[in-house]
């Protein structure tokens, strides 16, 4: 329809760079979870460990049993705070045991609240059931390469189904043909 849609930081970093041809070399990060002593916003240049990230910020009160680079819904889980931030980096999280447990999944009560949920309009059980049938022709008529694995349709299912891992999966086999590549 002929409209961008950006974030106001990518703009701003855009008028940046065309005021002073200055290019993204810093990222403004929110550090957060249950085992940040002291959480904040901050900006920091992009290759910043996490580790010394989470030193500024106090360090940790206790154990981090996950930590997530990127927010709640759509963040990579990390190994540990080894890594450095990205440019398309926003957040640094970190959490216990008892925030990062996921829950034992339970039956599906075909509720249709994934379904409501996705932004792109998916089936995200439909995708789950192909997948688990490694049904490629399913996988494709169900459009599982559209999924942007935002995570909504895990966040809303009562039955605790992590749908967005499992499209995640279903979307790697249908772009490798079938496991085929």
């Amino acid at each position: 329809v002929g409209v961008i849609i950006s974030n106001v930081s990518t703009v701003l970093k855009i008028e940046q760079f065309l005021k002073t041809g200055m290019p993204l070399i810093s990222k403004s990060l929110t550090v957060d979870g249950n085992v940040i002593k002291d959480p904040k916003n901050i900006e920091v240049p992009i290759g910043t460990p996490i580790s010394d990230i989470v030193e500024f910020c106090g360090g940790y009160t206790g154990e981090p049993k996950k930590i997530l680079m990127g927010g709640p819904m759509m963040g990579k889980a990390l190994p540990n705070d080894d890594a450095a931030i990205i440019k398309g980096n926003n957040a640094i999280l970190a959490f216990d045991g008892a925030f990062a447990q996921i829950n034992p999944e339970t039956a599906c009560i075909n509720c249709g609240r994934c379904v409501r949920a996705c932004p792109m309009n998916l089936m995200p059980t439909a995708i789950h059931k192909a997948y688990e049938h490694k049904d490629l022709e399913a996988l494709k008529k169900y459009h599982a390469t559209s999924c942007m694995e935002c995570g909504c349709c895990t966040y809303v299912c009562p039955a605790r189904k992590q749908l967005s891992f499992i499209n995640k999966l279903a979307k790697t086999f249908v772009m490798t043909e079938g496991g085929k590549k």
